[in-house]
């Protein structure tokens, strides 16, 4: 008797346990793995009410009482001293003020993007390392006579400075007034041979109108070229230049004093190489050109700083005048 009633118990409970097992299971409360979940409860579930935007879809937090006989873990707030799971993106925090949509309406923040780096090896397009000068309007060439290039000069000369301060500027003189006469008499020198004898007196560096001088005392600027002898021998024309001592080095040097031209370079020649000599003092230059070298020395010798013939000389160049200069001091 006892026997059966442990039976019928046994079979009771083994009935009530299969029970509970098929209501547990028509309720999805078994997994495929045979692990058990947690359902929710209905009260518990919250649907989103996505026309409202009151925040409906958050559900409100309340504390749960924990149970004594369960372990309780702190949990932190979300963001703070807790790292998200590896894989796992967390949560977006929408603020308090900020409806739900205004959070999906919201516009995104503009991206800020840095300004890329400049290479320093690359070129800047607009301050290239070689900047090309603009272009300009192209002007005509304008051809400009060298400097040391006169009209009347067939060399070229480095230093016109020096040309006007020790041979003077080209002019043509047509009379020179005689302080004793007090008269003028006519430069018979044709402007031709005048611009000539410029040219000579720049080549060798004399002065231009101790040169006219010269000429005018030896022969009056005659240009018909002539031999005038006396007792020391022959002296062609112009500037009286010896037979003797001058036509055959000057003819060596291709030089030929019979003519106007070549007597006038005779002249500049022999005279420079006297400046030379005398240091530039131009009444020992002309005292040596009129007496020689060695007569010059023994004037000198004596005290004579100058002679009557170049002080000759030096008065005619002193009165030399212009045609403009004539026709002004003649009117007075």
């Amino acid at each position: 008797m006892n026997r059966l009633k442990e039976t019928a118990w046994c079979v009771l409970c083994l009935a009530a346990v299969m029970a509970v097992l098929l209501t547990l299971y028509s309720t999805g409360a078994f997994t495929k793995t045979g692990t058990a979940e947690i359902a929710e409860p209905e009260e518990d579930r919250v649907t989103e009410d996505a026309g409202t935007g009151t925040g409906a879809g958050i559900p409100e937090q309340t504390e749960k009482e924990p149970d004594p006989g369960e372990e309780t873990t702190a949990t932190a707030p979300a963001g703070v001293g807790i790292a998200p799971h590896a894989g796992m993106q967390p949560p977006e925090i929408i603020p308090a003020e900020t409806t739900l949509d205004d959070a999906v309406t919201a516009p995104a923040e503009p991206e800020v993007t840095q300004a890329p780096q400049e290479d320093e090896n690359s070129e800047d397009p607009e301050d290239p390392e070689d900047p090309e000068e603009p272009e300009k309007d192209e002007e005509p060439e304008v051809t400009v006579p060298a400097a040391s290039v006169h009209p009347l000069i067939d060399e070229p000369v480095d230093d016109w400075d020096r040309v006007r301060e020790e041979v003077g500027d080209f002019v043509i003189f047509t009379h020179y007034y005689h302080v004793g006469a007090g008269r003028y008499y006519k430069v018979s020198l044709s402007p031709e041979l005048q611009r000539h004898t410029w040219r000579m007196c720049v080549k060798y560096n004399v002065p231009y109108k101790i040169v006219m001088g010269l000429m005018g005392v030896e022969s009056g600027w005659t240009a018909d070229i002539g031999v005038y002898y006396d007792d020391s021998g022959g002296y062609v024309g112009l500037g009286m230049l010896s037979e003797y001592y001058c036509v055959g080095p000057f003819a060596a040097r291709g030089i030929d004093i019979y003519t106007p031209e070549g007597n006038i370079e005779g002249i500049c020649s022999t005279l420079s190489e006297k400046f030379i000599e005398f240091g530039g003092n131009v009444h020992h230059a002309l005292m040596a050109y009129n007496a020689g070298s060695g007569g010059a020395y023994s004037m000198i010798a004596k005290g004579m700083e100058t002679s009557s013939y170049s002080e000759w000389v030096c008065g005619i160049a002193d009165h030399l005048v212009t045609d403009m200069e004539y026709a002004v001091g003649a009117g007075k």
